[in-house]
């Protein structure tokens, strides 16, 4: 959410430089998908929903490695590219169906 209403704060935090307008509004883009992933999750917390958006962060984490390339680009890339990579691996680990001892549950009730 932060990186949707106060992009220039969040990346001035994280790297310590005013951002451009242009990574601002990369940010804000950015950030805006995450929370169309967070409601889809939500409304359909499924397994293959969480598989996707694991993947999803996956390949957002494999591009900020490539943006960061960049060298006025990458303290962010870099910051952004382990919250990705957070995400990706938390993901599974977030949904019922998938987390180990939960599965034998969840496959009683249906």
């Amino acid at each position: 959410m932060a990186l949707v209403l106060a992009p220039g704060l969040v990346l001035r935090l994280v790297t310590g430089r005013i951002p451009s307008r242009r990574t601002c509004l990369v940010a804000q883009v950015l950030g805006t998908r995450h929370l169309i992933q967070a409601a889809a999750t939500a409304v359909a917390p499924r397994p293959e929903v969480f598989a996707i958006g694991g993947r999803v962060d996956a390949v957002h984490a494999a591009s900020m490695l490539l943006a960061a390339v960049r060298p006025a680009e990458r303290r962010a890339a870099l910051a952004d590219a382990v919250v990705e990579t957070a995400l990706a691996a938390a993901g599974p680990l977030a949904c019922p169906v998938l987390v180990p001892g939960q599965a034998s549950r969840v496959l009683r009730r249906n």
